[in-house]
């Protein structure tokens, strides 16, 4: 007969030692402060082979630890945030992602610029970035920031939020900060950007940041469902027709939902 699974806390409060372990295992990883492999955490904690693949497998489940497959390391997950703990933060997320949008920019060899951005304040900061073959010089790059509302990552993210949550983030919406003389001039309109892009799916930007250019994004999301990080490209719209917008956004989809999987230790 098949064992019926259990929460974490069924499944370790059974096994007091087992339920030690795990909290070692947790706080181990937060003193490392990187991701690590399971061998290295069971050789420097202890712990038995299989016990650690049990207890990590456990973790992983209830959403505690993220897993980094091409690495084959271990790491925290942003559900601890709600313990007070350590948060992964962006180093996480570029170390989950940077494989999905390399893999996608080396197989695809379109002109695009694939970033990833999560969100800092009103602003989107980069936290990786992967250039195809002829692709366009863009303003952003690993680490630098960006209005939000002006930008296809910043757009996808702030969609996924409220309108209260929008309002505490825009506490002055008389006006918005314009690069070139495009984007939202005001609230409303910015508000009607992100509804459209609530109902389109994805977000788009074009000419905004730099004239020439568009991008596209869609966000990915945390063990919560909430938005966690954005996945877009760039590119110049001389390079891409418009009518092929909507293929690029459909991949920017699939790379977020992966990283999503990600980011939730679902993969």
């Amino acid at each position: 007969m098949k064992r019926p699974s259990h929460s974490l806390m069924e499944e370790l409060m059974s096994d007091i030692p087992a339920a030690r372990n795990a909290l070692r295992i947790l706080k181990f990883l937060a003193a490392k402060g990187r991701p690590t492999r399971a061998a290295h955490i069971g050789r420097d904690l202890g712990i038995p082979r299989s016990s650690t693949y049990h207890l990590l497998n456990v973790l992983l489940d209830e959403g505690f630890l993220v897993h980094f497959p091409e690495a084959r390391e271990y790491g925290l997950s942003s559900l601890l945030t709600e313990l007070g703990s350590l948060s992964p933060g962006s180093d996480t997320v570029q170390m989950l992602a940077t494989p999905i949008i390399r893999r996608y920019t080396t197989r695809e060899k379109l002109p695009v610029v694939a970033f990833v951005g999560v969100l800092h304040g009103t602003d989107i900061k980069y936290v990786a970035k992967e250039v195809g073959p002829r692709a366009p010089t863009v303003v952003g790059g690993v680490g630098i920031q960006l209005p939000a509302h002006l930008t296809a990552t910043g757009r996808a993210l702030l969609a996924g939020f409220s309108r209260r949550q929008i309002l505490a983030l825009y506490p002055n919406r008389e006006s918005f900060f314009s690069r070139t003389k495009l984007g939202p001039g005001n609230f409303h309109d910015f508000t009607t950007i992100l509804e459209e892009t609530r109902q389109r799916g994805w977000a788009l930007e074009a000419s905004e940041i730099a004239e020439g250019l568009a991008s596209v994004g869609a966000v990915a999301t945390d063990h919560n469902e909430q938005p966690a990080a954005a996945i877009g490209f760039t590119f110049r719209t001389d390079d891409i027709p418009e009518a092929r917008w909507p293929d690029l956004a459909s991949a920017a989809i699939e790379m977020s939902g992966e990283l999503s999987k990600r980011l939730t230790g679902s993969t």
